[in-house]
């Protein structure tokens, strides 16, 4: 319970610290005030309609991809399993990116996350073919399945790009979203990420037992009475629609559902009861830092948030990489 209680004070901390931090910070108490609705109407303005919506959306993507993250680690077995590292996320991509370049995002705001999921929910289903083609779904094959498949979409993500060059409004606002970052995100965005939030959850968490069985494997899972393949499918359905709606908003942000998962479970081990709802807390906590390290490392230039949390969690993946190795 005192981790429970230690990380919604974080979550409430860094929601104030990302209403506060940015080109010009804000006073706490201003921004308390902007929140409640009362002090300077400028100030007001800022807090409530540019700085709030992002700072949610930093706290949502984060518990989005976290929660996913840890999902795809019970589902392959393979605490190196993440939305990055399997292409979910570049899947996830391609449906966003075919949105954008066609002009439907512009047109119809909701098929923006749902091109988004529907790439997500394909990768995840190609990827879990071509893995279980082999018999096993180790570390190896895990990793040369993603690697193929992030190639392959990210080969599409380019010819696509390409294909809007013409057009350097849409091909800069590709190019951008592809780096990944919540900049000039506001109260549509929020309402875009909202569903597939909590559907994802609400799925997950209603299942977060069940995923305890499936680390054992289909074999030892179905002896003990679970219906594999339903689960398998339900929970693959709610990892999409919460790696789907976080990249929709957030454009691809790596590493998330790597480095948090695996960090939560060197403290309250593996037991996914506790896990779940620990990675959203968890997750929400590592983004909404990170953006703020985005905007207040280099002022008053801003860093892409893709590029911050690479720059941090590519070395934790190489280390995890490497400790697994056989010495």
């Amino acid at each position: 319970m005192r981790l429970y209680a230690a990380l919604f004070v974080l979550v409430a901390v860094t929601l104030v610290l990302g209403v506060a931090v940015g080109t010009t910070d804000l006073p706490i108490s201003a921004v308390i005030d902007g929140l409640l609705g009362t002090g300077d109407t400028v100030q007001m303005a800022v807090v409530r309609q540019v700085r709030l919506p992002r700072a949610l959306l930093g706290l949502g993507v984060g518990a989005a991809l976290a929660v996913a993250g840890v999902v795809m680690q019970a589902l392959f077995r393979n605490p190196l399993a993440s939305p990055d590292v399997v292409g979910t996320a570049a899947g996830a991509s391609t449906g966003a990116i075919l949105v954008i370049a066609t002009g439907l995002g512009a047109t119809m705001a909701p098929a923006l996350p749902l091109g988004a999921i529907a790439g997500a929910a394909l990768v995840l289903w190609l990827v879990v073919r071509l893995s279980a083609a082999t018999g096993r779904i180790d570390t190896t094959t895990l990793l040369l399945t993603g690697v193929a498949v992030t190639s392959f979409v990210g080969a599409l993500n380019s010819a696509m790009l390409a294909w809007t060059l013409p057009n350097f409004d849409v091909s800069r606002s590709i190019t951008v979203w592809m780096l990944g970052g919540l900049t000039d995100r506001g109260w549509l965005h929020v309402a875009l990420l909202a569903p597939c939030l909590v559907l994802g959850l609400a799925i997950v968490l209603a299942r977060r037992r069940e995923l305890d069985l499936l680390t054992l494997g289909e074999e030892g899972a179905s002896a003990l009475g679970l219906d594999t393949p339903a689960t398998r499918r339900l929970l693959l359905l709610g990892a999409a629609l919460l790696t789907g709606g976080a990249v929709a908003v957030g454009g691809l942000i790596g590493f998330v559902g790597l480095i948090v998962p695996h960090a939560l479970r060197l403290i309250v081990g593996p037991a996914h009861g506790r896990l779940v709802p620990l990675a959203a807390l968890g997750g929400a906590v590592f983004l909404g830092l990170m953006d703020i390290a985005a905007r207040a490392a280099l002022r008053p230039v801003e860093l892409h948030l893709g590029v911050v949390t690479a720059l941090i969690g590519a070395p934790v993946f190489g280390w995890l990489l490497v400790r697994r190795s056989p010495q």
